[in-house]
Formats: structure tokens, C-alpha cells, sequence
């Protein structure tokens, strides 16, 4: 009896290991809806009124072997009771079936198995007994004929997988985009689907195909680890941009998305190499892999990304696929469509993410895969070619798989269009600051610009004045762009009398040049008479009100016919910035426009602009570093190269280290000469400065030494264009800049050269990053930390439109963003009015003379511990052993450095603390950021500023507890007294904004579609904020003009002033507040 009872286990033991199962890509939901891939299959049921009947799970036991699920349906107070089967078929496939038994004989439209399509991932190949169905792409309101007395649905869905439901059925079709669904139901109606119903069958037999993967192995073709030790060298890893910058996360030896695999080689067992890597630095331009004798497959998938991503719409390059007969078949690889940047990926018309992962330098990072149709199913050789017009894009290739059948993956992203609602309330926004308000900061800005002579460089590094030596002065501003340089006389003095109410001193006329020209003169250094003595004015309207004037000598002016550049015959899209170093026609096309410009004679302020003391600095070229600019005249780059490789000893072959060195002696050349020009030539004593983004290149510091003043450029979150350069959509990393440990300004302290002023002429915390409400105190308190001279916001308008009206805001533009203009209070009050002290500790990273040679860094970002420094003591660069300034300590330029190794034991804690655990505390104490936690804090005695993520946080003065969302809470001393006295604080509370319908192509945010529209949208926000206070505060809600809202009540509580903020507290929404004793 024993025996008879072991056998019995075990013969049921084997019928339930063998009983079979529903297919891998059918997920049961709980309550019996079936999700088939990005389809889903559910009852469905509506009346004669075309409501639908809320449905409500009893009980439901479907598993991987199946079941039934019981439950009720409701229209009102009838019920329908509905069982469900589903029961697997082998060898692929499951029977559903439905039964509806109605309370009475009821009036129904449709009693249907409904196949829900999500649209976003279409177009879907349908078709019923044997006939296609035409269902459009985008919503037309065209009526979409179904079948009667169906036998057979086939639906192709994207990600390889297709369904065929067996049965007797009528299909009816509905588009539900004509009702702002993103959904198209292919409605299978029951036995009977209609009518007057007491009861319904539904009884499908459903047959799931999936695609069949086949991974090639590649190990024959690859050139690359996923881990790079030393950037730039042409031998390392990923895209070869250094340890802190790789793809060393990605540790997979496989990848699944949907129905696809692929294999991953380890590079530890190969050594050191996994992935086929071409272009830039890297002297593989094409790769190709041999596949077996008796392969057969009729589509080929990447597993792949590329950097330095080309735009436009020629393909990244070419994947030649060889055939059994020797034919052959060329097929373009998109940068767009079927691929994209390592770096914030997204899903493209032609290709998923399928990994996704962080790393140290642009979270977040991934890999994309795409598949592509063969034309015959015997490939034998696949070929990879980087389309050679591409000289700086890379293209890396992880992994490669075949398949039985061509197919697309899904789309699995969601868009996201923003209103008023839970999250975002409307915000009233006027753009006049009421004159004396509590937003009304004039008093800081002291009139007119050049009362004390020209603006100079004093001995000690900072900026002073030539008539006042000993009063130095701090610059804040922004930049205006193309027509918004070009306003009648009105608008300008109102733009100028703004620009002093919100605390700024300086203006950055910028992208003014190619509107300057005269459009009827044949050069492009004839002006426009009209539009400069627009400028003119401008300059002379913004001296009355105190601020200083900085200008580019070149931005992006075109070239034209009669400038006669001889080297455009040869690299038509080259202009100024890559010809000036090698062209004799463009530099003295240069000279030219400079000299009309600095010798032409102000009308309103009688100076001739060389000579006007309220302009304080000329750039000569806006952000023309070669290495970043060279390849738009590469063919004659080549050239110079190879002759200059030859007379100094070097092969001829392209190093990226010496073509890098070549680089910067042309540029050194051409620098010394304009620099002569402006001093000898044209005699202008206002400041000189030039090279004004690359701050991370370290072979720019021996060149920024010739300077008066070093300028550097800094973007948290700047935008990318997957699709065409500055057109929508953008692409955006959404991270805060605080977990990346002030990623901005830390990058562009290294820049800053000790014994010369350092300004920022372009800085930006990108609309749309949800976390831009720490841009304030970040830049605010780190650039007085590091005891800087200037900022300039990019930029306040790139129109006219915006200057003179209220329009939506948009990516850069402050203009009419008052996040932005509040922000902006709270550092010019840091770094402007004084309130957070300079660190007393310096220190300058020494750049070796042989910095070219092999093994030498080339960038400060592969120091990131040392560029941690400058979140507790001020840092920057020098030259070799080029003498310091007194009290600058001197660091070598490595990689390895240890904070260990420094001289002062408290920095060493400090910096130790800042690099282990993302704590990073100034060497004054008034700055605390906590990159892990995401808060950041600013105390000083008249400022306190708390960014946190939620929750709670503390300062001296003030702790904010209790808040909702991400949020900067800022309490600013109007008086100038410490807050402890101050009997007017301004109180800012700042957590996000954007427009009326901005539209985002994914829940990340990380891709941005439109704009959207007024009236913008300020988050809903609260906080509970407590102000040490021995006497209770008034507290005023604010406009967005400064104007009185209404009050709000506080309370005492164990000796502070309490009082709950929030965003959405008066109609029109809350940013600002003003606390009065």
C-alpha cells in the first residue's frame, strides 16, 4: 500500500511539472484582465446610453496554469454576473471564455472581449479572415469598418509577439482618441454581442507567437571594454572619456527586452575587451562579424549608442549585410530614429531602451536596441561602417541578435501634458516690479555705471575701479539675445530700470553680431545704422541705472560673398571660429569688424566704445576653443596637422594627444595676435578675455594666462536634441544638481586662475529640470565661497517679444519666469551684497608643461576629488610652476592625489568627508551639502537659505519641517541687518513652474515635446517654517510684483515664529512673502 501511495505522488508530481502553462508573455492582473505584451484583454460591456459597466471582482484563481475568476458587473443597481476561464494550449496559446448572465433582459450595445491597443505604439499589422484592417496611425474621424461572422483575428504587435484569436465573433472597432484616450479597442462581441440580453458567451481560442532570438557572438570584432582608465588615449573603454564617465555599471552577460536576448561578453574573460567601439579618438572606423555557414534569420538587432551624437538627417552609419548568393544589402543606421546618445536615453521610433543605469558624470545613462528587416534569410557577414562625414561622433555596439521574423519593439513610455489640478495651480504673473516693494531691489545697484572710471583688474585678482582703486565691485546680470539687443528707446530704459530693481549690475549684449549687419552691404562687417544706434542707446539707457556693459566681438555672424574667405570653397559650413587660427581672410575679416566697432563714437554717451568706462570687458571670440570647433574646416585641419606632425617628429597618423597639442599652438597664435590688435592697434584699456567655455580642458589653462580677466561658462541640465539641433523635442538628464554634489558651479572652478578676476558670463539651471529651484543658493553661495567677480544668468530674453510682453516661458529665457527672477534675489544677496564669506584656504592645481605627453590628464573632470575641494576652500588652475599669489597652495594635477596628502589637517577631514560620504561642510561652516539626502543649506547672519527634497531641515535662524514636495525656502534680511534683528525679511519659497500644457514624451520628464502655453503653472507646495524670534512677525503674502496678497497667521512656539507656507494658499499661487516686526 506504501508503493501504491509513492507511486501515486509521483505520477501526480509529474503531471503537474508537465501541466501546461499559459505563454511567458501573457500577465494575468488581478482583476482578470489579461496583459498581452503593451496590449491588454478585458470584458467589456455598455448599455444603451454607451455607459459602461463597473466591474468588481468576487474571486479570482487564475495562475501560470490558468483558472476562473468570478465577478460582477453593474449598471446601477442591476448586476451581471460574469465567470471567467482561461485554460493553456499547447504549444502556445490559451482558450478564454466568458460567461454573462444579465438579471433581466437588458438593452445592450456591445458585450465584447475588448483587445485595447495602445496607440503610441502603432501602426499595428491587424487583420480578420485573411482581410487588413486599416487602422490609422493618428486619429482621423473616419469610421472604421469591423467584420460580421468573424472566424479569425491576427494582430502583429510590436516587441515580436503575435496573437490569433479563433472563434465566431463579430469584430467592431473604436477609436478612442476621438475621446482623448491614447487606445484602440478591437471589440470581439459575445454570443449574442447585442440587443436585449439575458444571457452571453464568449469562447476565443487564443494562439501566441513570439519572435525567435538568435545572439551572435562578436568576440572576433570587438576593439573595447565597457570600463575606460584614461580618457582620450584611444585604448581604453566605452567612449573613452575617462573612469568617472564609462560604461563600467553595466555588468550584464545578458539582456532581455520582450521576446529578444542578447549575449554579453565579459571582458574580464576577454581581455579586457566586449564591445566594438569606432570613431573619434578611436582609429576603427568600420567592423565586421562572420556568421555561420547555415545561419537563417530575417532581421538583425543592435544592442548599441553613440556619443557626441550627430543631428540631422543623415544616418550615423551603415550596417552592409552579406548574403549566401553574395548579394549584398546597405541599411542606414539613424542617429534619430534608431539609435541616440549613451546619455539620457529615451525611446526612438525604431529603437527602446533596453539598460538603463547611473553613472558618476550624466545620469541617467543606457543602451539602446533596434532591429532591422533583411531582405533574404541567409545572411552570412554583418558590416558596421561610421559614416566617415561624422569626424567626432562614436558608435559602441554591446551586442547583436538575429531573429526568425522582422518585428518592433514597444514603446513603453507615457506623455505627460501638464494642468492645473492635484500638483499645479494657475500662477498669476505680472512682470512690474512695484517700485519700493519687498522685490524691489535697486537699492543694491549704485548709479551710474563708470562714475568711478573704467571698470580694471586690481593687483589681488578682483575687480575695482580705475578712479576708486580700493572699492572693489561684484558683477551680476544676464545676457540679452539676437532682437532682444534691438529695442526702441522706451523699452530700453524700462528693460534698464528692471534689470536695477532685480538686483542686477551688469548686461551681456550677446548674439547681437549678425543682426548688426547691413543686409544690402556684401560683407559682413558693414552695420546695419539703425540697429547700432539701438545699441548705442542701450548701452547709454543701462550706464544711468548703474550697469556695466560686457560684449562679444564675435558670436555668430555669417560670413558673406563679399568677405571673401578663399578657405569656404573648400569647407562651406566652417566660419569664424574654426577659420580665424588658419585663415588670414578671417582673421583680418575679424580685425575689421572689431575696429568699426570699438572706434565708432556713442552719439547718446559722447565715447567712443573703446573708450567707455561702463564698458567693462570684450570677449574676443564667444566660446571658440579648437578642439571644439576644428572639425568644421577637418580637411584643411588634416592638412596643417600632418605637415605639423612631420617638422616636429611625430607620425602623421591622427593622435588625438598631439592633434590636441597642434590645436592649442594654433590657438595660442591667433589669441597673441587679437590681443595685440585690441592693445596696440586699437588702444582699448577695457578688459580683455577670450576662451569662455571648456572649463574642464586643461590645456586651456597656459592659454587663459594671457587674459585680464578668465571667463568660464557653466549648464546643469543643458538641453540635447535628439532629433535636430535646437528643435523639439529636447532631451533633458532631470537629475538635481545637489546629489551630483554642485555639479554646477564645481565644474568651472578649476577654470579660475588665482591673481586674475574670474566671472561666469553664461550660467543656467534648465527649465525644464525639476529641481531648478536650487540654482539660486548654489550658484549664489559657491561663487562667494570661491570668492568670484561676476555672474551672468543666461539669459533674460532671446526676443524682443519677451522683453516687452509675457510669454510662456522657455528653456533659458528669465524674462518671464519669476522662479528664475526670485532665484536670483537669493544670490545676489550671497554673492553681490557679501552675505556668505569667502573661504580663507586656496588652492591652485598645477598644470604640467608636458601635458601632452602619454599618460597625462587632459581634463579636471578626471579629478573629481580634486574639483570636490572647491565645495570647502577656493580652488583654481595654473600654469606649471607659474608663480602664485601669496597664500595659494599648490596641488598636482593627478588623478591619484589623496586628500590625505594635504597640508592642513581641517580640510583634509573635510574634503575626506565630502568624497567618502557626499557630505561636503565649507571651511567657513555656512555651507552644508548633503548630496546623498539632497539637501543644501545656507547660513549666514543676515541670509539663511534650505533646499530639501521634503520633510525637514535646519538652519541657525530658521528650520522648514512638514514639506511636501522638493523645495528652496529662502529668508533674506531687506534691511541689511542680521536676521536676528532684521525687522523686514523677505521669505522665498520656490519649488517648480512651468506652462499650461508642456508635454513631456515620458514620466521621467527626461523628454520634452512642446512648451505648452499660458498661464503657467507654479507646483503646489507646503512647508512649515520657524524663525527664531523673541517678537511675533507680520507676515504678507506677495504678488509676483511685490504687491500685497494678504496676511497669514503665525503662532509662538518654544521661541520661534511659526507659519505654514504654501504655494497654493491665495488664488494665483504664493511664491514670496515679507516678514515685518
Amino acid at each position: 500500500m506504501k508503493k501504491f501511495w509513492i507511486l501515486l505522488l509521483a505520477i501526480t508530481a509529474a503531471a503537474a511539472a508537465t501541466a501546461a502553462e499559459l505563454p511567458s508573455v501573457v500577465q494575468v492582473k488581478s482583476n482578470g484582465f489579461l496583459k498581452l505584451g503593451p496590449a491588454e484583454l478585458s470584458v467589456r460591456c455598455f448599455n444603451d446610453k454607451w455607459a459602461t459597466a463597473k466591474w468588481e471582482m468576487d474571486a479570482a484563481r487564475i495562475g501560470r496554469q490558468g483558472g476562473s475568476a468570478s465577478g460582477t458587473m453593474w449598471f446601477g443597481g442591476d448586476s451581471i454576473r460574469i465567470t471567467e476561464t482561461i485554460t493553456p494550449l499547447e504549444p502556445s496559446g490559451f482558450q478564454f471564455t466568458v460567461n454573462a448572465v444579465f438579471p433581466h433582459p437588458m438593452a445592450i450595445k456591445v458585450f465584447c472581449a475588448s483587445l485595447d491597443l495602445p496607440t503610441g505604439n502603432g501602426p499595428f499589422d491587424v487583420t480578420v479572415d485573411g482581410r487588413k484592417l486599416d487602422l490609422p496611425e493618428k486619429f482621423t474621424d473616419r469610421y472604421i469598418a469591423g467584420a460580421k461572422d468573424a472566424k479569425e483575428l491576427t494582430v502583429v504587435l510590436t516587441g515580436g509577439t503575435t496573437l490569433r484569436f479563433k472563434g465566431n465573433f463579430t469584430l467592431e472597432v473604436q477609436d478612442n482618441r476621438k475621446f482623448g484616450g491614447d487606445r484602440l479597442s478591437l471589440r470581439l462581441c459575445g454570443t449574442p454581442g447585442s440587443g436585449k440580453l439575458s444571457e452571453s458567451r464568449i469562447d476565443l481560442a487564443v494562439t501566441v507567437e513570439t519572435v525567435r532570438s538568435i545572439p551572435v557572438d562578436i568576440s572576433q570584432a570587438v576593439n573595447f571594454g565597457f570600463a575606460d582608465d584614461v580618457a582620450g588615449d584611444g585604448r581604453g573603454g566605452w567612449s573613452d572619456q575617462g573612469p568617472n564617465n564609462d560604461l563600467r555599471s553595466f555588468t550584464q552577460r545578458k539582456v532581455h527586452l520582450e521576446n529578444i536576448t542578447f549575449d554579453i561578453i565579459d571582458p574580464a574573460r576577454n581581455g579586457g575587451k566586449a564591445a566594438i567601439v569606432m570613431g573619434r579618438s578611436v582609429a576603427k572606423r568600420w567592423a565586421a562579424v562572420e556568421l555561420p555557414p547555415d545561419t537563417e534569420a530575417r532581421a538583425v538587432t543592435l544592442l548599441h549608442a553613440s556619443a557626441w551624437t550627430p543631428s540631422g538627417g543623415k544616418p550615423l552609419g551603415y550596417l552592409n549585410v552579406t548574403f549566401a548568393d553574395g548579394s549584398l544589402q546597405q541599411i542606414p543606421v539613424s542617429s534619430v530614429d534608431d539609435s541616440g546618445n549613451w546619455w539620457i536615453p529615451f525611446p526612438r521610433k525604431n529603437a527602446a531602451v533596453a539598460w538603463k543605469h547611473e553613472n558618476p558624470a550624466a545620469p541617467p545613462i543606457g543602451l539602446y536596441a533596434a532591429p532591422f528587416a533583411l531582405k533574404r534569410g541567409d545572411p552570412r557577414r554583418l558590416e558596421f561602417q561610421l559614416n566617415p562625414e561624422h569626424v567626432n561622433a562614436m558608435w559602441m555596439i554591446a551586442g547583436i541578435t538575429l531573429a526568425d521574423r522582422p518585428f518592433r519593439f514597444s514603446r513603453a513610455d507615457n506623455d505627460v501634458l501638464l494642468a492645473s489640478g492635484k500638483e499645479w495651480l494657475p500662477l498669476e504673473f505680472t512682470k512690474e516690479i512695484v517700485a519700493g516693494s519687498p522685490l524691489d531691489f535697486s537699492r543694491y545697484t549704485e548709479a551710474p555705471a563708470g562714475r568711478y572710471g573704467s571698470i580694471i583688474a586690481r593687483p589681488d585678482g578682483t575687480l575695482g575701479f580705475e578712479k576708486a582703486p580700493g572699492k572693489r565691485i561684484r558683477l551680476y546680470g544676464a545676457n540679452i539675445c539676437f532682437s532682444a539687443c534691438y529695442l526702441e528707446k522706451a523699452e530700453a530704459d524700462k528693460l534698464a530700470a528692471d534689470f536695477r530693481k532685480l538686483g542686477y549690475n551688469s548686461l551681456r549684449i550677446h548674439h547681437y553680431d549678425d543682426l548688426l549687419v547691413d543686409p544690402e552691404a556684401p560683407d559682413s562687417v558693414t552695420f546695419d545704422a539703425a540697429r547700432l544706434d539701438k545699441l548705442d542707446y542701450l548701452i547709454f539707457t543701462m550706464a544711468k541705472q548703474g550697469i556695466y556693459t560686457t560684449i562679444d566681438l564675435y558670436s555668430a555672424r555669417a560670413f558673406k560673398p563679399g568677405d571673401d574667405i578663399p578657405e569656404l570653397r573648400l569647407c562651406e559650413r566652417a566660419g569664424l571660429k574654426a577659420l580665424l587660427p588658419i585663415s588670414r581672410a578671417a582673421m583680418k575679416n575679424w580685425k575689421a569688424f572689431s575696429r568699426n566697432l570699438l572706434e565708432h563714437r556713442n552719439p547718446y554717451t559722447g565715447f567712443r566704445w573703446k573708450e567707455d568706462p561702463a564698458i567693462w570687458m570684450l570677449n574676443l571670440v564667444n566660446e571658440e576653443p579648437l578642439s571644439l570647433n576644428w572639425s568644421a574646416a577637418a580637411p584643411l585641419y588634416r592638412e596643417k596637422y600632418a605637415q605639423w606632425a612631420k617638422n616636429n617628429g611625430f607620425s602623421a597618423r591622427k593622435d588625438d594627444r598631439r592633434f590636441r597639442q597642434f590645436l592649442n599652438e594654433l590657438q595660442n597664435k591667433a589669441l597673441e595676435e587679437q590681443l595685440r590688435f585690441l592693445r596696440d592697434e586699437i588702444k582699448t584699456k577695457i578688459l580683455l578675455t577670450s576662451l569662455n567655455n571648456g572649463a574642464e580642458q586643461a590645456d586651456l589653462v597656459r592659454l587663459r594666462h594671457q587674459f585680464d580677466v578668465v571667463d568660464s561658462h557653466g549648464y546643469h541640465d543643458h538641453p540635447t536634441f535628439p532629433e535636430a539641433a535646437w528643435r523639439l523635442p529636447n532631451a533633458y538628464q532631470q537629475t538635481s544638481a545637489i546629489a551630483r554634489k554642485a555639479q554646477v558651479p564645481r565644474e568651472m572652478m578649476a577654470a579660475r586662475i588665482f591673481g586674475k578676476p574670474f566671472v561666469i558670463t553664461e550660467f543656467n539651471f534648465v527649465k525644464p529640470n525639476l529641481y531648478r529651484a536650487e540654482g539660486g543658493p548654489l550658484i549664489g553661495a559657491y561663487s562667494a565661497l570661491q570668492d568670484w567677480d561676476g555672474l551672468y544668468r543666461f539669459a533674460w530674453s532671446h526676443s524682443r517679444n519677451s522683453v516687452v510682453g509675457i510669454n510662456p516661458p522657455t528653456m533659458f529665457d528669465a524674462a518671464n519666469d519669476p522662479l528664475v527672477q526670485l532665484s536670483d534675489r537669493i544670490a545676489v544677496l550671497m554673492f553681490r551684497r557679501g552675505d556668505v564669506e569667502a573661504a580663507r584656504e586656496k588652492y591652485a592645481i598645477a598644470v604640467p608643461d608636458d601635458l601632452f605627453d602619454a599618460g597625462r590628464m587632459l581634463s579636471f573632470s578626471e579629478t573629481p576629488a580634486l574639483l570636490q575641494l572647491g565645495l570647502i576652500a577656493r580652488i583654481g588652475s595654473s600654469a606649471g610652476d607659474a608663480p602664485l599669489p601669496g597664500g595659494v597652495f599648490r596641488l598636482p594635477f593627478s588623478a591619484t592625489f589623496n586628500p590625505r596628502s594635504t597640508h592642513n589637517g581641517r580640510i583634509r577631514g573635510l574634503w575626506e568627508k565630502t568624497v567618502k560620504n557626499g557630505i561636503a561642510r565649507s571651511s567657513t561652516g555656512q555651507i552644508t551639502l548633503d548630496s546623498g539626502a539632497k539637501t543644501f543649506a545656507v547660513t549666514t547672519p543676515r541670509s539663511e537659505s534650505l533646499t530639501l527634497p521634503g520633510g525637514e531641515l535646519a538652519g541657525n535662524r530658521m528650520r522648514v519641517y512638514d514639506a511636501s514636495t522638493f523645495q528652496t525656502v529662502a529668508a533674506l534680511s531687506l534691511d541689511d541687518l542680521p536676521l536676528a534683528e532684521s525687522r523686514s525679511i523677505l521669505l522665498l519659497q520656490l519649488t517648480n513652474l512651468d506652462n499650461t500644457a508642456a508635454h513631456f514624451g515620458n514620466t521621467e520628464f527626461t523628454l520634452h515635446r512642446a512648451h505648452g502655453h499660458l498661464p503657467m503653472l507654479l507646483r503646489r507646495g507646503a512647508a512649515t517654517v520657524a524663525i527664531k524670534s523673541n517678537v511675533p512677525f507680520r507676515v504678507t503674502a506677495l504678488k509676483t510684483d511685490g504687491s500685497e496678497l494678504g496676511e497669514i497667521k503665525g503662532t509662538f512656539q518654544n521661541g520661534s515664529f511659526v507659519f505654514r507656507a504654501d504655494t497654493a494658499g491665495f488664488p494665483g499661487g504664493v511664491m514670496a512673502y515679507h516678514l515685518t516686526r
